[in-house]
């Protein structure tokens, strides 16, 4: 059977900034904040198959639900500072809960299963040694958030939780 929707719309809007004052004292020239905020509306019509008929290959109608993998609304910030040979970033970012799949028919005929809001703490640090060479430093899920997912209500159906893993990264870059 097919697996991809049929018709689908996504509608939104996204608003940012990014602010570097100018002309700040001392060891604060540098310093910046990138920020943004997203609202999204979605839609996507999913196939209904007739389960008397599972040789049927043609969907009998569809089913209108939200896009899988999109939230309604997210954010993030991001502290960030440039200077001479120095470039760092500090960033947080949120999003609201939102379906991500369906579970597969032979086992739920299928119900929507949902993946809990999630955020993310992560830091970026580069130094240009030279004019070709730049030394990194990434790490990602600095607070060591989890990730729940749970069939349509989440005090009652839980699916399956998990660790995102912390990640440490050093990396050179040389150019010619």
């Amino acid at each position: 059977r097919p697996d991809n929707s049929a018709n689908g719309e996504l509608t939104g809007y996204e608003l940012g900034v990014v602010y570097f004052p100018e002309e700040l004292p001392g060891l604060l020239d540098g310093f910046g904040v990138q920020a943004s905020y997203t609202a999204l509306d979605s839609s996507q019509d999913l196939p209904i198959y007739d389960e008397d008929d599972p040789t049927n290959p043609e969907p009998i109608g569809f089913d209108t639900v939200e896009m899988f993998g999109v939230s309604d609304s997210s954010f993030s910030v991001v502290l960030a500072y440039e200077k001479d040979d120095i470039s760092s970033r500090l960033s947080y970012v949120w999003r609201d809960a939102f379906r991500y799949d369906n579970e597969a028919a032979i086992f739920a005929n299928p119900l929507a299963r949902y993946r809990a809001p999630e955020t993310s703490l992560d830091f970026q640090l580069s130094y240009n040694v030279s004019e070709n060479l730049v030394l990194t430093f990434d790490a990602t899920n600095l607070t060591d958030e989890k990730f729940q997912a749970y069939y349509q209500q989440p005090d009652i159906y839980n699916f399956s939780s998990g660790i995102y893993s912390r990640t440490y990264a050093l990396g050179l870059r040389y150019s010619l």
